[in-house]
């Protein structure tokens, strides 16, 4: 019922979707950004120039982690104007969890080594010693990837339409060769794709960080991309599920929705019961504040034993009861128009 908790609670959606989305905008523009510069460095002049800082900075953080960074300056001159640069590269600075991996960096760039600097002609105080894209750059698409799906999804679910049935729309309901058929509502295999593939990729970048750091070899995260595709692949094949409610006249028997991973029952007309809608309040977590639902169900069975089983869950009792008079109509209980179910102003 946690779908129906978050349609409910419209404003609280509508504030999480939003915070996702500025979230997302702005690691895009800090990944895209990064990249068009580290582009742009491969074409820059370059200058030989001596590192002059180089020290290991080590931070503690609030929950004591602990992260290590390099302090990094060197120094060049360009028409007798000398220029300190701080960068490696544009998109990040270097740090890590583990010392030992900044302890390499530092002696590579060690006191006193003749580095080339890539620098901007018209602000050479910006240079960077590593231009191109990096394991870096990758890593941190990978996490912006994840996080612009997840936030489009939760804007599709605070601004999309909630489940609603109505009979004459064809993609809902339509006449078969056999009798009718109505789809339930579900997940679509884009839907569940979507919202697995980003939790793939946002769990897998974090592996990777932990696993080998803040800038990975572009292999790796290739590895983790095509592992995430893979887990939303499986997901979408496995979860995606649009159930179906079919009454075929012929062999008077109604087909109910499958639940998910399981086989749909076949009823006898002759067996089917009551066709109704139940009210059902539910509590949003500790907030003390409530909302509704509507389910159709259907009682079937025999003498020997009765069965009800939830047809569909609506938010707005309207669509459970056209449900409702369209599964009697389909078994032939009613000759109306399912009209007669006004849908409300």
């Amino acid at each position: 019922m946690q779908f129906f908790a978050l349609r409910s609670s419209p404003v609280v959606l509508w504030v999480v979707a939003a915070a996702l989305a500025a979230g997302a905008a702005t690691l895009d523009w800090v990944v895209l950004d990064g990249f068009l510069w580290q582009r742009r460095a491969e074409a820059f002049p370059t200058a030989v120039a001596t590192v002059v800082t180089s020290e290991v900075v080590e931070r503690r953080g609030g929950k004591g982690g602990t992260t290590y960074s390099l302090e990094l300056a060197y120094r060049f001159t360009l028409g007798g104007q000398t220029y300190v640069g701080t960068r490696v590269r544009y998109s990040s600075k270097p740090s890590s969890k583990h010392r030992a991996e900044v302890e390499l960096l530092r002696a590579e760039y060690h006191l006193g080594r003749q580095v080339t600097a890539y620098y901007p002609p018209d602000s050479p105080g910006d240079a960077v010693l590593r231009p191109g894209v990096g394991g870096t750059d990758y890593l941190r698409s990978l996490f912006a990837l994840g996080l612009t799906l997840l936030a489009g999804g939760a804007t599709r679910l605070a601004f999309g339409k909630p489940p609603r049935f109505d009979p004459n729309d064809p993609d809902q309901a339509r006449q078969t060769d056999a009798g009718w058929e109505a789809r339930m509502p579900g997940a679509s295999h884009a839907a569940v794709f979507c919202v697995a593939f980003a939790a793939a990729s946002l769990l897998g970048g974090f592996v990777v960080t932990v696993a080998r750091g803040e800038n990975p070899a572009p292999e790796v995260v290739g590895v983790a991309l095509a592992g995430a595709v893979g887990v939303a692949a499986l997901a979408a094949a496995l979860l995606a599920h649009h159930p179906t409610l079919s009454a075929d006249l012929d062999a008077r028997t109604l087909t109910l929705p499958a639940p998910w991973l399981g086989r749909p029952a076949r009823v006898p007309f002759d067996h089917v019961g009551t066709v109704a809608v139940r009210e059902e309040e539910h509590a949003i977590g500790r907030s003390g504040e409530t909302y509704t639902v509507y389910r159709c169900e259907i009682g079937w069975g025999t003498s020997a034993g009765v069965r009800i089983t939830t047809v569909a869950t609506y938010l707005h009792r309207t669509d459970a009861e056209r449900l409702a008079a369209w599964i009697n109509m389909a078994v032939g209980r009613m000759d109306t128009e399912l009209e007669a179910v006004e849908r409300p102003a």
